[in-house]
């Protein structure tokens, strides 16, 4: 199983921080055990206001504006132990992504959660092949946590 640590560095209100954390440990777990099923170790969750994500986004990538999620892989093994690194989201920008795309705002959170994770296992977005592999991974994923949460 893994660990997952969860910082909320963004003010509640629109999501409160108990509910943020249900939220992230179960979609994080559920998306670990179908693409990691015999695995365990740890993931860290970071939520952040637009201007946390701003910084980070325009030291790590050099774009200088908020994006809804980046992902930081670590991906070391201590023995059986495997830490994959950081998922980061704005949950400002992730609600307004949610509004634009008439999505709620768990919905969007759970997808931008099982995208970064999906970063972190080395799926990539960059080529058209390799992006529509991971979102037809993604898709997957989603769907199959939308089943189960029924």
């Amino acid at each position: 199983m893994f660990r997952i640590q969860i910082t909320n560095d963004f003010r509640p209100g629109l999501i409160g921080r108990r509910g943020l954390r249900v939220l992230s440990r179960d979609v994080a777990r559920f998306a670990l055990s179908l693409e990691l099923p015999r695995e365990s170790g740890e993931l860290s969750l970071l939520f952040v206001d637009d201007a946390a994500m701003q910084a980070l986004n325009r030291d790590y990538r050099g774009l200088d504006q908020p994006t809804d999620v980046l992902s930081f892989a670590q991906d070391f093994t201590e023995g059986d132990y495997r830490v994959l690194g950081d998922v980061v989201i704005a949950i400002p920008t992730a609600a307004r992504y949610a509004q634009r795309n008439g999505r709620s705002l768990r919905e969007e959170l759970t997808l931008l959660l099982v995208h970064g994770i999906l970063h972190l296992l080395g799926h990539d977005d960059e080529e058209p092949a390799a992006r529509r592999r991971m979102l037809r991974r993604q898709n997957q994923i989603l769907k199959e946590f939308e089943t189960r949460s029924e």
